[in-house]
Parts: structure tokens; C-alpha cells; sequence
């Protein structure tokens, strides 16, 4: 129940996260992005996994602790791998490694240097990707997402972008993912994440709102160096995907 996209870019790094969540049979507005000292995670799986994931992190200070970002992937890793071993036998099928991936995104020394993004597998593995969508709305993103994606945008640009993805995705394609999405930004050798303002989003979910229900797919509102690619600026129709079913409290 979670969309999760994060994206290199020539300045840094974008994250962005929808808010749908499911806590026991109820829908819920849950937080998909965490700041902890530093260091954001977005996480997608089941809910109770994810809150004692983020519980476990905190008290490592993992932030705090460690100077150095591949270090903090190694014991992310490693907690990611202890609750998958915990948990997933007691899943159908024992998939615990499918119940909880994150998108791990820091600065190289965590205070200074070059904005990395990595994503964390359920087994306990990582690896640096340049651009990545997880969660239950992934497949839809992905296809459309990697036309969109331009490692040469600002990450100003391409939280436009994942804005885009997100909002494109919700309700219509799959009804798992939704809410207004959290965007998060960290430029090379500048510690701090800055957070988007919710009014600049919503100026693009309104376009994406409008262009469902017209039918259409039109990318005019992207950034100039997608337009010059050809013929994105033609409005192209397109049919709507089929709605997945809900599925159980996975986040």
C-alpha cells in the first residue's frame, strides 16, 4: 500500500512518498518518509514491520553515530535482514524478504559530500540505483517513470516529476497508494533535507487530476530537457489501467 520513488539527479537527490496507508481493516494517512538524524528512509511494507524498523534505527542513533553513509547502509542492512528473518516465516509462504524494502538517502560522509541513494531489499542487501520506484504502486510508476527520468534535471525538476508519478498513479491506476505525497530534496554537500511545500504540489495534482479525466496524457508541464526529446509535448490518449483489488495491511 505505499509508492515510493527516489531519483539521482545532477545536483543530488528527490524522494518522494504518497501517505496511503492501513492500520488493522482501517485506511489511514500514514508518513512514508523519515528523517532520522540526517539520514531519510522510506519505507514500504507491511505497517507494524515498518514501525519497529524506524523504532530500531532510532535508537541506534545511526545518524549520530556513524560518519560515514555506506557504514549506515551496512546496519541498515542488517536491520532490515533481522526483522525479514523474524517475521517471515510467520508469513504465508514465509516471504518476510517482501515485507519490508526501504530507499535509504544520505550525504556520502552523512554531513558533507555527494547526496547518494540506495535501496535496501528485504533480504538484507543494498545497492546505490540512480532511479527506483518500491511498493505496491511500483509497476505502474516504473514504466512511465523511466521515460520521465533525466539524471541531468535539478532536483528541483525532478521532484516535479515524481509529483507527477505519484499523483498519475493514485486512486485510478491502483487504489492503494493515495493522499497528498511528501517530496524530499538533498543537494550535493549541503547537509539538511529541504522539504517541499504542499501548495507547490498540489498545483501538479490538480494538472494530473484534470488530464484523467479528459483521458489524456500530456506532459507539456515537464522540465525543457524532456520536451526536447521530441514529441512528449503531444497530448497522447491513453486507457486506463484496470484497478487492483485492496489487499491486507501492508503498507
Amino acid at each position: 500500500m505505499t509508492l515510493i520513488i527516489g531519483a539521482r539527479c545532477r545536483d543530488g537527490v528527490v524522494i518522494g512518498g504518497d501517505r496511503r496507508g492501513m492500520r488493522g481493516a482501517e485506511p489511514s494517512d500514514e508518513k512514508k518518509l523519515f528523517n532520522i538524524d540526517g539520514i531519510v528512509v522510506g519505507v514500504a511494507g507491511v505497517t507494524g514491520i515498518r514501525d519497529d524498523f524506524l523504532l530500531l534505527m532510532k535508537r541506534r542513533e545511526v545518524g549520530t553515530r556513524l560518519r560515514d553513509l555506506y557504514e549506515v547502509k551496512l546496519e541498515v542492512e542488517d536491520m532490515v535482514k533481522l526483522f525479514s528473518d523474524r517475521y517471515g516465516p510467520r508469513f504465508p509462504g514465509g516471504s518476510g524478504g517482501q515485507q519490508i524494502q526501504a530507499l535509504l538517502v544520505g550525504l556520502e560522509s552523512v554531513r558533507t559530500g555527494r547526496a547518494k541513494l540506495y535501496n535496501i531489499f528485504g533480504v538484507g542487501f543494498g545497492e546505490e540505483v540512480g532511479f527506483l520506484c518500491i511498493g505496491h504502486g511500483s509497476p505502474y510508476a516504473t514504466s512511465l517513470g523511466k521515460f520521465m527520468y533525466d539524471p541531468n534535471l535539478s532536483v528541483d525538476e525532478m521532484a516535479e516529476v515524481i509529483i507527477f508519478l505519484i499523483s498519475w498513479v493514485k486512486e485510478d491506476l491502483d487504489t492503494l497508494v493515495g493522499g497528498t505525497p511528501d517530496i524530499m530534496l538533498l543537494k550535493d554537500d549541503t547537509p539538511g533535507f529541504t522539504t517541499l511545500e504542499k501548495n507547490k504540489i498540489q498545483v501538479i495534482e490538480k494538472h494530473v487530476k484534470e488530464m484523467k479525466k479528459k483521458g489524456e496524457l500530456n506532459l507539456c508541464l515537464l522540465p525543457k530537457s524532456h520536451k526536447e526529446r521530441g514529441s512528449v509535448e503531444k497530448k497522447q490518449t491513453i486507457s486506463k489501467l484496470p484497478k487492483q483489488k485492496t489487499h491486507s495491511s501492508s503498507a
